[in-house]
């Protein structure tokens, strides 16, 4: 039996085959992941999960089950994939774009923000910009996309700008609380 469970998890993902005994989605995989960890994390919208996450062709994996599952979208809403070549890839294009674009930032490890003494007693607002946002409403699942600046008054530390470039918003902002707990962070959004 035990062997069984670890071939099951370590099957590759064939879309149509769910439940069989060869491959399970990898959504699940991650999501067992997740509820057996001893903190029992969240998975929000807006949240982080890279650490369950153990190899790229994971990654490949829930690409393959976005792309099934949104082929059934597709034809829920009585499109002919088949015969309209303008919508022939569209599920795995559709697919790719959530997982390794639009959503890139809860499955990627984010970088580790750097700060440092502010030894110059720097007081000023610095800038940089623009950077992109992507970003996603969690409610209404619509992409967000637009320029910022981000202006940072430092404090006893400064951050890296580099970081501040990296910083992908959420509808609820809440990946900037380390940010935030570093220096007083100032965002000016064009979209």
């Amino acid at each position: 039996m035990i062997m069984k469970d670890k071939l099951v998890e370590e099957a590759p993902y064939h879309p149509g085959y769910e439940g069989a005994v060869f491959g399970r989605p990898m959504s699940e995989v991650i999501r067992d992941r997740m509820k057996n960890h001893s903190k029992r994390p969240r998975y929000f919208a807006n949240d982080n999960i890279s650490e369950y996450i153990e190899s790229e062709n994971e990654i490949d994996a829930l690409v393959d089950e976005v792309a099934d599952k949104f082929q059934g979208v597709l034809r829920s809403l009585v499109i002919d994939t088949q015969n309209d070549h303008n919508t022939q890839d569209t599920a795995r294009r559709v697919a790719k774009m959530f997982v390794k674009e639009t959503f890139r930032g809860r499955y990627a490890n984010p970088p580790k923000v750097t700060a440092f003494p502010n030894v110059t007693e720097y007081d000023e607002l610095y800038v940089t910009g623009p950077i992109t946002i992507r970003s996603t409403c969690a409610h209404h699942f619509q992409n967000i996309v637009g320029k910022a600046y981000i202006g940072v008054f430092p404090g006893k530390n400064v951050i890296g700008l580099i970081d501040a470039d990296w910083i992908s918003l959420t509808s609820d902002s809440s990946n900037l609380n380390d940010v935030a707990n570093i220096c007083c962070l100032c965002m000016f959004v064009m979209f």
